[in-house]
């Protein structure tokens, strides 16, 4: 039986709740959840969603503390490219063409039990 890497576990579970938020606030705000965690070996993209005008490639990134930053510096110049990478491979892969694309990070910060989130749009690309 293979061992099972606590800490990947406990990351897994949080990236689920901090995506679980992430699509209840794009759908409430009218977006379209086309699709969670699509892997390539170029990378993954937590949450790839649809408004009226463009196809939105997510990045979802939950903070419990301030220990390690807010959760946007985490998305450096070399999990940028890979982002823009796999959005590109998914776009040929769907045959989607001439719409617009954004790429945008949710970033969450749980304080006592509770959540706050912020949306910044138009982040990459």
């Amino acid at each position: 039986m293979k061992k099972v890497d606590s800490n990947k576990k406990h990351n897994k579970t949080k990236g689920d709740v901090g995506e679980n938020i992430a699509c209840h606030y794009l759908e409430k705000n009218g977006y379209i959840i086309l699709m969670r965690n699509y892997k390539t070996n170029l990378g993954e993209i937590d949450i790839i969603a649809k408004d009226e005008n463009s196809i939105h490639f997510v990045e979802v990134k939950l903070r419990n503390s301030g220990n390690y930053g807010h959760g946007i510096e985490a998305v450096d110049k070399m999990k940028q490219k890979h982002i823009v990478n796999t959005a590109k491979q998914y776009l040929a892969f769907n045959n989607i063409k001439n719409v617009e694309i954004d790429f945008d990070v949710i970033e969450i910060m749980r304080f006592k039990d509770k959540y706050y989130g912020k949306h910044y749009k138009k982040m990459l690309g």
